[in-house]
């Protein structure tokens, strides 16, 4: 965040909007989800105005990086061994917008709303592979393929309220999300056109099942985040705390090995301390657990029955911060 001139700021972050990486070994769960990894950066400049001394609005870009993988292996019945499907290094530059509003209506009370818009992340890729090896393990040479595909992902609208009070060194800040997770209407893999005449010319084909359209029909979903804050130690030391309650927008029928999602609460703790007047030191620990799900036979899914639990997450923060 750079000095104020003329009653505007410019900032500059780099952040991790989203991403997942699940890999499974087994050889149900492998057909569809061998691996399916997704990795997002942000580079979100922005510039703020203040338009009084208690409200000040913004706005930025958001340029987003992607980069993914995808690999699947499938044992179809018949002649056929195995099925397999690799998409190695797709990549995609996309671009959105943040608008942002702060009103300080008291001198200890915050309050803020953004908006981020939404992304579609186009993943290509030069690096397809599908293939199938028949009985005895004889490739059918016919049936491999190697060229082009792509992949679209939307990076959804999210809509943020928080404020923020403070009493004397201690501050509270209270927040809700509301990520508008219903643009995820489906998964599909886009092959180069030659490919689709020549080697899927029916849905009875082998290989129809890693390129049909997936239906997610994701759900628009509301996270609610507390945080407390304490200085002491003549403001060189700060302790936080925080908890949160996040939603899931995967739907029953829809839930897939790529993504086996459900709602989760998060605990968190950390402190900053001020090295000196220019340098700060951070570290903090956040632990997400996931609560049970269970996927039953009149849920309407057609390739899962039955129980995840015992998910979780650990993360751990650490931070530098320099004034100047």
């Amino acid at each position: 965040v750079s000095p104020e001139f003329s009653n505007m700021r410019f900032g500059l972050s780099f952040t991790v909007p989203g991403g997942l990486s699940k890999r499974w070994d087994d050889n149900f769960q492998e057909a569809s989800a061998g691996e399916f990894t997704l990795e997002i950066l942000e580079i979100n400049p922005t510039l703020a105005y203040k338009l009084h001394d208690k409200v000040s609005v913004a706005g930025g870009v958001r340029l987003v990086h992607s980069s993914g993988r995808v690999s699947s292996t499938a044992a179809p019945a018949g002649a056929l061994d195995s099925l397999s499907r690799e998409l190695e290094n797709g990549e995609s530059n996309d671009v959105g917008y943040n608008l942002a509003l702060t009103v300080k209506p008291m001198d200890n009370l915050t309050t803020a709303i953004t908006w981020r818009s939404k992304v579609d992340l186009t993943l290509d890729s030069d690096e397809v592979t599908l293939q199938a090896i028949g009985s005895g393990g004889f490739a059918f040479l016919s049936d491999i393929y190697t060229g082009s595909g792509e992949v679209t992902v939307p990076l959804p609208e999210v809509l943020t309220v928080a404020v923020a009070y403070t009493i004397k060194d201690t501050t509270i800040e209270l927040s809700w999300d509301r990520t508008f997770w219903s643009d995820y209407d489906e998964l599909d893999f886009d092959y180069d056109q030659s490919f689709l005449y020549e080697i899927l010319p029916s849905v009875d084909h082998p290989f129809a099942n890693f390129d049909n359209p997936i239906a997610k029909d994701f759900n628009d979903t509301d996270a609610y985040r507390i945080g407390v804050s304490h200085r002491m130690m003549e403001d060189r030391l700060t302790l936080m705390a925080g908890f949160a309650i996040d939603e899931t927008p995967v739907p029953d029928h829809s839930l897939g090995f790529e993504l086996p999602d459900s709602n989760a609460k998060m605990y968190s703790a950390g402190f900053r301390y001020k090295l000196n007047d220019q340098y700060e030191l951070g570290l903090a620990y956040l632990y997400s657990d996931k609560e049970e799900r269970t996927i039953e036979a009149n849920d309407g899914n057609d390739s899962i029955e039955g129980e995840f639990k015992n998910a979780a997450a650990h993360m751990i923060t650490t931070s530098l911060a320099m004034k100047f």
